[in-house]
């Protein structure tokens, strides 16, 4: 559901509730072969990442839950 560039990596959501991906926010290299579900690298785990931006000093998403907010992740 959402997707960022920060450097040479890709960001990307996972808000399912099911699954080995399910909240969580993944990464893999731009020029990287193909990944897929949990080989793709663990950024972290959130309740249920929404969107994604990418800045300089690291990427930021918000949560799409009761709780919300905004987060960030240090490059």
């Amino acid at each position: 559901k959402a997707i960022a560039v920060l450097g040479t990596n890709v960001y990307w959501g996972n808000a399912a509730t099911t699954g080995a991906t399910a909240g969580t926010i993944r990464r893999a290299p731009q020029v990287a072969a193909q990944c897929a579900a949990a080989a793709c690298e663990l950024v972290a785990t959130v309740a249920a990442p929404d969107a994604i931006v990418a800045a300089d000093d690291g990427i930021y998403w918000t949560n799409n839950d009761v709780a919300g907010g905004v987060y960030r992740l240090a490059k």
